[in-house]
This record gives C-alpha cells, sequence and structure tokens, in this order.
C-alpha cells in the first residue's frame, strides 16, 4: 500500500494548484474566506470539514464519519481512509492508519519542505 503522503503530495502535483490549505472543524475556520479557497489552494480536509469547503483530498479514519460524509454528498474529490471504510470506490484512496505524535508531524513537515 502507497504511502499516504506520497498519495496527497501526488494528487496535489496534479491539481495545478500552488498554495495548501489543511483545514479542520475548529473555530478558525469561520475566519477564513471559503471563496479565495475554493480558488486559489489545494484543500486537505481533516475528518469531515468539508462540511465548510469542497476539499480536494480528505484524510480521515473513523468509520462513523462515512454518515457524514453522505449527509454532504461525498464533498470531497478524494478520500485518504483505511480500505475497509465504505467510501465510492471512485473517490477512496486506501492507506493504513497509523497514530501520529510529535515525532510524526515533524516528519510530515519535512516531508512537505523537502522539495523532492
Amino acid at each position: 500500500m502507497e504511502n499516504c503522503l506520497d498519495q496527497i503530495k501526488n494528487i496535489f502535483l496534479g491539481s495545478n494548484k500552488t498554495k495548501l490549505a489543511v483545514i479542520g472543524k475548529g473555530e478558525s475556520i469561520t475566519s477564513i474566506n471559503i471563496d479565495l479557497l475554493k480558488q486559489d489552494y489545494f484543500v486537505i480536509a481533516l475528518n469531515d470539514a468539508e462540511i465548510f469547503a469542497h476539499a480536494d483530498t480528505s484524510v480521515f479514519y473513523r468509520e462513523d464519519l462515512v454518515d457524514s460524509f453522505r449527509n454532504n454528498g461525498f464533498n470531497s474529490d478524494y478520500y485518504i481512509a483505511p480500505e475497509d471504510v465504505s467510501i465510492p470506490k471512485e473517490k477512496h484512496i486506501a492507506a493504513e492508519y497509523h497514530s501520529f505524535d510529535q515525532e510524526g508531524f515533524e516528519k510530515i513537515y519535512s516531508y512537505f519542505s523537502s522539495g523532492e
């Protein structure tokens, strides 16, 4: 199974967008210009944050979020989630789930800033 970070990076590179936004459902989402986000940014939504804005990719691991996606019309272009999650096949990119600690976040940051 391909690395989740490689999958996201490949989708991003194919999008022809040069800006990246990662959105969640925290309070700060209400201060973001959603129209600007849609036009200029490759959007990665965490969990079911797609309820606020269309996402190029949503990343999640919990099966209980699928109802929220279904109710929202599966608004993301792709969903990166474990293989056994019930997402439409054409939108589902299977990935193993690994919880992250602070060391994991540093790895993600260095991966995207490496310029590879």
